[in-house]
This record gives C-alpha cells, structure tokens and sequence, in this order.
C-alpha cells in the first residue's frame, strides 16, 4: 500500500488497487442515508405498483405470453387455433416474476407487482454498487431511484428491464473481493448468466463491464489472468446468446418490413440529446442532469489516469460508460427484428458513469451542499414519475373499461387503435416519453380478458418467444391492415368528418368484417363511423367499441349481357375506393331480345356488403383481362371511374343494366 499522509484523500495509485478512504464514512451517511434511500425506493416502487394498470407500448405484448403459459389451453378460448408453444431461451425476466404473481392476484394486479420488483431492482441495485465502489459514493446510489421511471418501462421493455436490475447485482458481484478469485467467477457467472436468461442484451453489455472490472483490477503482469476469468464467467451467457442469434437471423422479411422506422436524427448532437430523453423522459433536469454527471465523472476519471490517480474500478466504470455511450451513438434505431436497439445501452452507460464521481474529494460544506441537492433532485423526479404514472392511468381506464365485459372469443380479433397515445401533446421523438404509443397494444389484453387472438402479437421467433404462430399471418388471419392509420384520425388540423378521415374509417371497418370482432378506441366520431357500416356493439362507451359485423347484405342483378359472355362486379367502401369484394361469372340465359339475342342476367351476393355507402362497378369483360378496363360496358350512370355510389340503410336488392360508357 503507499504512504498517505494524514490530510490527503488522494486515492492510491492505478497499480496498487482501490484503498479505504482515510475519512470514515460520517454518521450522516451511515444513519441517515439508508433511511432516504428506502424512503425513495418505496416512492419509486409505489409509482408502478400503484396504478391499476400502466399502460405502456409493448407490456401487453409480454403480459399475454405470460398469460398463455399457464392458460393456452383454456377452453374456448381459441388461443391454440393461432399459436404454439416455442422455447425462447431469453427474454424470460417478465414472465418469471409474472407467473410468480399471477395465480393469486390475476394478470392485472401481477403485472403492477413486477413492475414494482423491476423498479425495486434498479433502486436497491443501485444504491448497493455505489456504497461498493466507494462508501462515501453511497449517496450516488440515490441516482438509480430517480432514474427508476426509465424509458425502457415506458416502453413496454420488461424483460430488458429485469436484466438492467439484475445486471447492478451481477457488478457487485465482480466487485465482491479486491483480488479475482475463483468464487468471485463463479458468482458473477451465475449472475450474468441469469441477466441473459431475462434479455441476453443486457448480459452482453454488463458482460463488457465485467470483462473491465477483472482486467482493472489486477496488476498488468496478471491482466490475462483476469481476462481469463471474465471468459469464464461469461461462458454461459454466450451460450445462450449464440442460441438466440440463431433464431433472430430466421426473421422474414415479410416481419421485417413491418417495423417502422421512428425518425432519428443524422447529427450526433441532435441525437446525444434525444438518447438523453430516452433513458429519463420527462423534464429537462431530468434528462440531461444524470447524463452530465455521467460524463463529469468519467471526465475526473480520465485527469486522474493521466496524473496515475485513478482508481481501478472507475477506470473500468468509466471505460465501459463511455464504450456505451458511443454503441448508443453510433448504432441504428432498428436491428433485425428488432426496434428500438439504440437507446438499450444508456441506462447502464449512465448509471456507470454517474458512479466513478469522487464524492469523497468533496470537503464537508460541499458534499453537504451536494447531498441536499441530490435529495431535491431525486425528489423532484419521482414527483414526476407519480404524475406521468397517474395520467397514464387515467388515460388508459377509457380503453381498458370493456375488459369486464363477459364476452367469450375464440377467434382472430382485430384492435383497431385510432388513439394509441390517450394524451394530448406531441407524438415521435417530440413526445413527453419519446416514441412510446401507451395504449397501441391494448387489444393484446382482451384476448387476455376475453379469448381470440389478434394478429400484431410478438410471435415469430421460437428461441425469443414463449409462443409462436402456427403458421404465416396470411394462413391464420384474414388480411391485417398498416397501424398507422392513426395518424390521420389525429390530426388535429382537419376536422373528424373531413373526408380523408371518413375514408380511413371506412378502409379499417372493411377490414374487420371478415374477423370476429373489431376492438375499436378512438373518438366518438371513430365509434360512429364504424357503427354505422354495419357493426353490432357487445361494448359501446365513450371512444370505446367492440362489435362484431353484420352489414347490409345485398343481392346485385347485373342486366344487358349477352348469354355466355363475362360479367364482373367490384364493390367497395365508399370514400374508401380499395375494392373489398369482386368476383366474375359467365351471364346465363334469361330472355330473348328484341333483336332476338339471348339476354342473360348475372347475379351477385357480395361478401361483408357494409351499411352506408358503397360504390359499386359492375362491368362487361369484353376483352378477358379478368378486370376493368376503361371503356368496356359499365352500369348506366356510372361515373368516370366506372362506378355508381348507393347508401344503404338496410339488406335488400340493386339492379344494374350494362351499357356502353
């Protein structure tokens, strides 16, 4: 050990390891900080436990597949017509804690209790590594309960979040003794190896953590000796994350190209701030100030390895923030069946970072100044947190308040989500929590509630995904239409009835003919546009409607073919002009003409005829293209694009006669 003198608190030298500081750890660290930081991380906790359900972008996702492993085979619930079991070998975090919980408390009240466990992991992981690193740093630790309302959460990312707490407790693990030795491997194997089990993503980045911490903090003729060791502990996670790889290189392309690709910016500082915003959303302060204490520590830690002051452990604390700092800079938004991979490095980037800041150089009066400032910072961010929660909540009741209903599916059921965000403000990367849409999902809980299966469940890889579809979504679905419908039907800058709205109304009511039942959240004006085409409400309240199709049914006599000639009709959801039905005959005999010709009359039963209005194109074949083309006969007073539009209010009969255009 070197040679201190009695008012230093220089740290020891890189080469000799991390010595005890001289000054003892005060009274009012020892007595007073263990009580703040459980008073903080019951806040934290409460702010998630608390809600009757948080709504967030990809929860129900994990909510129905961990739903399906006690419950796949319920009968009549439908749910073994459309998927089958898979055998993931990661992204098991939330569904552990989940059938933990859900037996006793059903799947609502078990899904608030693990996100209470996530935040309680994060919290109490945090606070534990930085008394770890350092025992005056302890008040660090007060970061992980402010930064307990993530991004991450918000998003719906559980299993991945699971992993970021339990990552904190596999670092620990590595920092357990000043030397490498063998139960320090094992121990932190067995940790990394459960991180990875819950997301292999996060095991791959506290592994390079690891891998830092063993090499630090041995001398540089035993370096080897330490990277040995973190291939060891590691092992195991690399298993399981070569078995996943596997499955994630099998994505179609078809999945593929149905992920959108939120904007991100080219500039990297446009894109330093919003990966700021995408670790702790919510207000400036909030954002920005653990990622600059962040980067001040690791700035203080690259001085101090230039003057050979540093200590092992944050040298390899500030290496690995920073490696993480640049893959979050440097990668894409989307990865192959994968979106949203960019921002997944910033938690554990900044929380590293916030952790290598010497506290302990702090004279008295400052750390004084530094602790209370950190209080009301912590304070002030979960004061966020339980007013982001508790308007999520609010806005989530409106489109869950069906859950009740006793209905019983057992088919494919169609979620159309023409409100996905439930409040007021800017959408995208403007958004208060970037990018998250909170009530996207939400169909995914009444198959919960309620049986049948909807068609945008997470279910195409079999190592990453308890269940996985039985087959193509064109075998087990009738067409699936694009979910950013929304958009158009909120924007505020047209009024509800503007015709472009009207046409997308009717584009998704045609599409949820042929299932079930429509799962419908939006506005009272969405409610109607659907209603009036045709659909039956099991459930109508507010911007609220689940209904099943009934229509207009409709008989269309097609007059003026000769016998044995073709004769096509088309119909389609006025304004919306995608034809949703069309069909071809050969027009039989029915009288003699005048000129004495065999007149022949084709007759139609179109399929999902809606209510309201409809155009309808029936046409002469003359050419055999098997469609429309201009000039051919079409129905007397069709317009230039060859169709008539008729309102129907109910099922009866049209007649068309042929004639020349």
């Amino acid at each position: 050990m070197s040679r201190r003198s009695s008012q230093s608190s220089r740290p020891s030298e890189a080469a000799e390891g991390a010595a005890p500081p001289e000054r003892p750890v005060g009274c009012f660290t020892r007595l007073l900080l263990p009580a703040i930081a459980i008073y903080f991380v019951i806040r934290a906790v409460a702010a998630f436990a608390r809600p009757d359900y948080l709504p967030t972008h990809d929860g129900p996702h994990h909510i129905l597949s961990a739903w399906l492993l006690r419950h796949a085979e319920d009968a009549g619930s439908g749910y073994l017509q459309f998927v089958e079991a898979g055998h993931p070998f990661t992204a098991l975090g939330f569904l552990s804690l989940f059938r933990i919980f859900e037996p006793s408390l059903g799947w609502q009240a078990a899904t608030s209790a693990v996100l209470g466990c996530i935040v309680a992991l994060w919290s109490v992981g945090g606070f534990l590594l930085a008394r770890k690193v350092e025992p005056h740093r302890a008040w660090l630790g007060l970061f992980a309960a402010a930064t307990a309302g993530q991004w991450v959460l918000y998003m719906g990312f559980f299993s991945f979040a699971v992993g970021l707490g339990l990552a904190l407790f596999a670092l620990l693990a590595a920092l357990s003794r000043e030397r490498l030795s063998w139960p320090v491997v094992f121990a932190t194997g067995a940790m990394l190896t459960l991180v990875a089990v819950c997301h292999v993503a996060v095991a791959a980045m506290t592994g390079v953590a690891v891998l830092a911490i063993f090499v630090a903090r041995e001398r540089p003729s035993r370096r080897m000796r330490g990277l040995v060791g973190a291939m060891i502990a590691g092992l195991p996670a690399a298993i399981i994350a070569a078995l996943t790889a596997s499955g994630v290189a099998a994505v179609d392309a078809a999945y593929q190209g149905a992920l959108s690709a939120p904007p991100w910016p080219d500039a990297i500082g446009d894109r330093f701030f919003l990966l700021a915003r995408t670790f702790t959303p919510g207000t400036t302060g909030r954002e920005l100030v653990p990622l600059f204490a962040a980067l001040a520590g690791i700035t203080i830690t690259a001085l101090d390895l230039r003057s050979r002051r540093a200590r092992p452990v944050d040298v390899a604390l500030a290496a690995t923030s920073l490696f993480l700092f640049a893959l979050a800079l440097s990668s894409p938004i989307n990865l192959l069946g994968w979106q949203f991979f960019a921002p997944r490095p910033m938690p554990l980037a900044v929380m590293l970072g916030v952790l290598t800041l010497p506290l302990e150089r702090f004279g008295r009066f400052t750390k004084l100044i530094f602790v209370i400032w950190l209080i009301w910072f912590t304070a002030g961010s979960l004061h966020w947190t339980e007013g982001h929660n508790r308007k999520l909540d609010a806005a989530a009741k409106p489109a869950l308040s069906g859950l009740q209903a006793s209905l019983h599916r057992s088919g494919p059921r169609l979620p159309l989500i023409a409100d996905p965000i439930g409040l007021a403000g800017p959408i995208d990367a403007e958004a208060e929590v970037p990018f998250a849409q909170p009530l996207l999902n939400v169909g995914l809980l009444y198959a919960v509630a309620q049986g049948g299966m909807a068609p945008y469940f997470f279910a195409n890889i079999p190592q990453g995904h308890p269940f996985v579809f039985k087959g193509s979504l064109e075998s087990l679905f009738p067409p699936v239409p694009a979910r950013d419908f929304w958009r158009i039907l909120r924007d505020p800058s047209t009024p509800p009835d503007a015709p472009q709205k009207q046409a997308v109304r009717s584009a998704m009511a045609a599409f949820g003919a042929a299932y079930e039942d429509v799962i419908l959240f939006g506005s009272p004006a969405d409610v109607e546009g659907v209603e009036r085409r045709g659909y039956v409400a099991d459930v109508k309240q507010g911007g609220l409607f689940i209904g099943r199709f009934t229509g207009c049914p409709m008989r269309l006599y097609v007059d003026g073919m000769a016998t044995g000639s073709k004769v096509g009709a088309e119909l389609g959801w006025f304004p919306a002009l995608a034809p949703t039905w069309s069909e071809q005959q050969v027009a039989p005999a029915a009288y003699r003409s005048e000129e004495n010709r065999h007149i022949g009359t084709a007759v139609f039963v179109p399929t999902a005829a809606p209510c309201g209005a409809v155009w309808i194109r029936a046409y002469a074949d003359a050419n055999g293209s098997g469609r429309w083309d201009k000039g051919e006969p079409v129905c007397r007073g069709a317009g230039p694009e060859g169709f008539i539009v008729v309102d129907r209010r109910e099922a009866g009969e049209l007649r068309c006669e042929l004639a020349a255009p």
